[in-house]
């Protein structure tokens, strides 16, 4: 079954990613590969007028920087990966009814904030323990399982975020029931990322 997505007002953009953050960290391999070609290209040239130092200092210089690339990108998680990582744990925590794993992810204010959809006023719940309580109390009902098919993250300050992320939700038999996109807010303390704000956007037919 197709699944049908909401209009733009219903899930508007986040900011675009800063393009070192996006090429260096969080996408190393077009950036690696174009470093380690201009290398190569390079050294084989200067290789072929007759330069064999500097074409070997070229290959060389070219393939360790295209390899240093892929393994900064590989090795560092930057922030909007982190709160993508974190929303998608929540998600999932959430549909098992994992009650000590959603109350880690969230601040002790915490608040489900009522959105647009009109079935987002079942969800306006304030403080992390309430929250914690009505998702293992959802999750008795034995609805299922999510899948998350795709998250959006974007830093409003060194130590705040927001992270969209769409779920699909399966029965017991893994057969789709519904997909909906949510908006979580994170803040940094001491190290460690919570949500501090989780809105629905929107609902599949609502």
């Amino acid at each position: 079954m197709q699944l049908q997505g909401p209009s733009a007002n219903q899930v508007p953009p986040l900011p675009p990613v800063p393009p070192v953050d996006r090429w260096v960290f969080e996408q190393p391999q077009p950036l690696a590969i174009a470093i380690a070609a201009v290398g190569l290209l390079v050294g084989i040239a200067m290789l072929r007028g007759g330069s064999r130092k500097a074409g070997s200092l070229a290959l060389l210089v070219g393939l360790a920087a295209g390899a240093g690339v892929f393994l900064a990108g590989t090795l560092i998680e930057t922030p909007r990966e982190t709160i993508s990582r974190l929303a998608a744990t929540l998600a999932t925590a959430a549909a098992d009814g994992d009650r000590p794993a959603v109350a880690a992810l969230l601040e002790p204010d915490a608040r489900v904030a009522p959105g647009q959809s009109r079935l987002a006023g079942l969800f306006a719940l304030e403080g992390r323990e309430r929250i914690a309580d009505e998702v293992t109390r959802l999750a008795r009902f034995g609805l299922g399982r999510i899948q998350v098919l795709e998250t959006r993250a974007a830093l409003d300050g060194t130590r705040v975020g927001r992270c969209q992320i769409r779920v699909r939700a399966l029965n017991n038999e893994g057969g789709w029931i519904n997909h909906s996109w949510w908006l979580i807010d994170w803040v940094e303390r001491d190290g460690t990322w919570r949500a501090s704000k989780i809105t629905p956007l929107w609902f599949q037919g609502s």
